[in-house]
């Protein structure tokens, strides 16, 4: 939630780990758009938590998950894996 950011399980983790977290915190607003995965292509981190599909269709999930994950992963990004948890169905990508 935008008004206590530091109970985000990102921010969880991150004190927990001890390693740095960016959240961009869209609070129910991203939704894959391929112009997000432009920006954040920019940045190389070793592991992308992308928690938007509970704010998606399972249509929007089919359609926009894969081209997302491959246009994240034409930069020379650490990240290996994703894997996204949804409601009605498990999506996961390899690349």
């Amino acid at each position: 939630c935008a008004s206590r950011p530091g109970m985000a399980a990102a921010a969880m983790v991150g004190r927990e780990l001890d390693v740095p977290v960016i959240n961009l915190g869209f609070s129910g607003n991203g939704k894959m758009e391929m112009e997000m995965a432009d920006l954040l292509s920019e940045l190389d981190p070793a592991v992308y938590v992308l928690d938007c599909l509970p704010n998606m269709t399972v249509e929007n999930t089919r359609e926009r998950v894969e081209p997302f994950v491959r246009r994240l992963r034409q930069t020379l990004c650490r990240a290996k894996h994703f894997d996204f948890l949804h409601p009605y169905e498990k999506v996961s990508v390899n690349t």
